[in-house]
């Protein structure tokens, strides 16, 4: 078995990655834990290949992804082009596929919430009942059928 490399007269790229593209938060001097704010890098071993292979060399690279279109995506998209390095291959998906979209918004700050579990004590705290809703004692919640619970002084 034979390999035939076109020549490179034939070839639109030099160099073409096929992987992820993350983006590195980078806290600065601080603790990512106390950090407020972050400055935003790209990378991965790939895209790094494509874009080291244009800074350095001059080729002509591109990368072989997929993205979210969405604000964060097209982040991704600016930091790729700023690079050198060719977006022709780039897929653009409408969600992640764990997200649902409508759950997704980055327009305005999402706030991360536990949903606290609420148990109350029916007669002689024998039997619990579990609930779920965030933020809303049982008692004040429309799908609590259950009795108050007794105040005992």
């Amino acid at each position: 078995m034979s390999l035939t490399i076109k020549p490179k007269s034939e070839c639109a790229f030099d160099q073409i990655s096929l992987g992820e593209v993350m983006l590195r938060l980078d806290p600065g001097e601080g603790r990512i834990r106390t950090a407020r704010n972050f400055a935003v890098w790209e990378g991965g071993g790939e895209y790094n290949t494509s874009r080291g292979l244009r800074k350095c060399f001059g080729y002509k690279t591109a990368v072989v992804t997929a993205f979210v279109d969405n604000e964060v995506g097209h982040l991704v998209e600016d930091f790729i082009m700023q690079g050198g390095v060719a977006t022709d291959f780039i897929q653009w998906r409408a969600d992640d596929g764990i997200i649902p979209p409508p759950a997704r918004t980055l327009s305005r700050p999402v706030a991360v919430r536990s949903r606290p579990t609420w148990q109350l004590p029916f007669k002689s705290g024998a039997t619990t009942a579990r609930h779920r809703t965030p933020g809303c004692p049982p008692m004040f919640s429309r799908s609590n059928t259950a009795a108050p619970p007794s105040r005992t002084a």
